[in-house]
């Protein structure tokens, strides 16, 4: 079963970047404990939402939807890209993204 169409694999990499730079900004914060990953989380939820809703916005300039006559009905289609990981659109990932980063540092930072 394929748990992806178009370029929707392409959303984990900067899942992957994002746990790196929030075990990364752990070492180099001043907090101590489990609050040290806050800004990590914060900062990589952030920044893997920006890197995917850019890329999402690069791809669909890149393939416009394009609208199509069919010959027999004269009914028009329009034909789109559709990137999905686990059947979510490419589009949504960045507010997972971002959500999953401030309800994480909210999480950690908070007592």
């Amino acid at each position: 079963m394929l748990v992806w169409q178009g370029k929707g694999i392409l959303v984990l990499p900067p899942a992957i970047l994002f746990a790196v730079f929030s075990g990364l900004t752990e070492t180099v914060t001043p907090l101590k404990g489990q609050a040290a990953g806050g800004p990590g989380l914060l900062l990589g939820g952030a920044a893997a939402a920006v890197l995917i809703w850019w890329f999402d916005r690069w791809l669909e300039s890149r393939n416009p939807p394009r609208t199509l006559v069919d010959q027999q009905t004269g009914q028009q289609v329009v034909v789109r890209r559709r990137d999905t990981l686990f059947f979510i659109p490419m589009r949504f990932y960045p507010y997972v993204y971002a959500a999953v980063g401030i309800g994480g540092a909210t999480l950690v930072l908070l007592p």
